[in-house]
């Protein structure tokens, strides 16, 4: 019986050896990712004041009013903008 040659693997960092990738096997378990619920309180107001300055923009625009009533100061471009800011910031505050 004749031996076959072995191969001799040599590669440009003059190794001799092959490294093979790991075998996990098929099931990997998923990673725990723990999240931190959203203060719902601040979500709730933020939701509220959004709601409310769309009621109050569409009360001036439909009685009448000028569209530049909508920007002045306690107007209600400034409580939906009240009310993102309250929303995002109740993402991250647990």
């Amino acid at each position: 019986m004749q031996e076959t040659p072995k191969k001799v693997y040599k590669d440009e960092w003059d190794t001799d050896f092959r490294e093979a990738y790991e075998d996990r096997g098929s099931f990997r378990p998923l990673k725990v990712v723990t999240r931190r619920e959203p203060n719902r309180w601040l979500g709730t107001l933020g939701g509220l004041l959004i709601v409310g300055a769309i009621c109050w923009g569409t009360y001036l625009i439909t009685s009448g009013h000028a569209p530049v009533e909508l920007t002045k100061f306690p107007g209600p471009v400034y409580v939906a903008g009240a009310g993102l800011a309250i929303s995002v910031l109740a993402k991250y505050v647990g």
